[in-house]
């Protein structure tokens, strides 16, 4: 059996992105591994609505790459004490800017993840087919286990 001793969930704030993260949680004590939150902004000025609109609601006076850097982290934060409190044991929190697909994959590596959880909204099978989706990037790429929490 493989050892799973470090979880990497990535965490886009969806529906289907905090249930795999108190899945991963969940596992993650049951095994006594390390459970690490990541967050992917792809870029300050890309359009993400929502990300943009906690970051100007915070912090109205601020530079945008700061605002949603912290606004980003300050939910990310609240999400791992969240899952710290319910399974005892600490949860890191980490925030990085890229391609959502590339970062994960780029992150697991250098931090020598045995296991990348992550949800996959399903939305558009079009969209997936051309574009092709997180989930399934990752998927097809990583070199350890993935967990998908479809919602």
């Amino acid at each position: 059996m493989q050892k799973l001793e470090r979880f990497l969930v990535a965490v886009d704030f969806s529906q289907p992105s905090v249930r795999v993260a108190e899945i991963a949680a969940d596992i993650a004590r049951c095994r006594s591994a390390e459970l690490v939150l990541l967050t992917v902004v792809e870029h300050i000025d890309s359009p993400q609505a929502r990300l943009a609109r906690i970051a100007h609601n915070r912090y109205p006076n601020e530079p945008a790459t700061l605002v949603v850097d912290e606004a980003v982290r300050a939910e990310l934060c609240q999400l791992g004490e969240r899952l710290t409190a319910a399974t005892g044991s600490p949860v890191a929190c980490q925030v990085e800017v890229g391609e959502p697909a590339e970062t994960i994959l780029s992150f697991a590596e250098r931090h020598a993840i045995d296991l990348i959880a992550l949800g996959h909204t399903g939305r558009n099978r079009l969209v997936g087919a051309v574009l092709g989706s997180v989930a399934k990037r990752v998927i097809d790429t990583a070199v350890c286990p993935v967990l998908v929490v479809r919602g």
